[in-house]
């Protein structure tokens, strides 16, 4: 249904921008290419109940990852094909260098009876997003417009750390259909553009906690959900009729899961299934590029 409803709009665009963005449309550079550096901050965190009905108790475990800081490097590419039509594609990764994370047990409802509760380092670790899109761009006066639907994926590599033997791992994924609209407004040295991005995505996590031994390795459990992302990016760009312009931009995510199914894996080959809660995810990002045109 989001498909055929976002087809529709490009659709409609595509008939407004023949009637009103021609002129505009032959001033648009062929390929656009940005790359840049930045700093990110990410968090992430879930829980478990201690049934498949969610209860004895809601929340039997839950574990936070708490100021994940990295090194942002990016790539964003936009090629015109045509008649207004775009194609884009965008790759970020941040490589973390500084965080810290909180693992919690409790044997009563209400986060109560606490019998374990330890905060461990992760200052290492890395996450990938990479995904790509149509558009189709509209113009009006200094104004200008683009609906996007693409598909996307990002990707988290977390730790558990304690400078000796642990090193308990947490492989994410986030990815599914996605709808863009990216706007921008120009003066003759400056360009200020946002961009507000939605995802319907689906969640699906890998871990192996290294050190305990009644748990399968390298699988020690599993994490599946169906849940949603929400982006919005803000960005100054210089002198944008150059070859080559600086710019600099802030970014805030957010993404967000319904419950889904926690499934442990023992070293005896048995399996249990549990609640999982939910995952909660945010990041920042602020930084800066140059965008070349051709």
């Amino acid at each position: 249904m989001m498909y055929r409803f976002v087809c529709a709009v490009l659709a409609a665009c595509a008939l407004v921008g023949q009637l009103y963005g021609q002129e505009a449309q032959e001033k648009q550079a062929n390929l656009v290419v940005g790359a840049g550096i930045g700093l990110a901050r990410e968090q992430l965190h879930w829980s478990i109940a201690g049934d498949a009905q969610g209860q004895n108790p809601p929340v039997l475990s839950e574990l936070a990852w708490e100021g994940l800081y990295g090194a942002k490097t990016w790539m964003d590419v936009e090629c015109h094909i045509g008649d207004g039509w775009v194609c884009a594609a965008n790759f970020s990764h941040m490589a973390i260098f500084n965080g810290q994370a909180r693992d919690t047990d409790y044997g009563g409802d209400n986060r109560t009876a606490t019998l374990f509760d330890m905060r461990f380092s992760s200052n290492r670790g890395h996450t990938l997003s990479y995904g790509g899109l149509v558009g189709y761009r509209l113009h009006w006066h200094r104004f200008s417009w683009v609906p996007y639907v693409g598909y996307r994926r990002h990707t988290q590599h977390l730790l558990l750390l304690d400078g000796g033997a642990l090193e308990s791992t947490y492989h994410t994924k986030w990815e599914g259909p996605e709808i863009r609209l990216s706007a921008s407004y120009r003066y003759p040295t400056i360009l200020y553009g946002c961009t507000i991005s939605y995802a319907q995505l689906r969640y699906g996590a890998i871990a192996d906690w290294n050190l305990v031994d009644t748990f399968a390795h390298p699988v020690s459990f599993t994490h599946k959900a169906k849940g949603f992302a929400v982006r919005f990016t803000g960005s100054l760009l210089l002198f944008p009729h150059a070859k080559v312009s600086p710019l600099a931009f802030v970014q805030y995510g957010m993404m967000r899961t319904g419950t889904g199914i926690d499934e442990l894996y023992l070293a005896d080959g048995g399996r249990r299934f549990t609640q999982l809660n939910g995952v909660r995810g945010n990041s920042m990002a602020l930084g800066v590029g140059l965008t070349c045109r051709w």
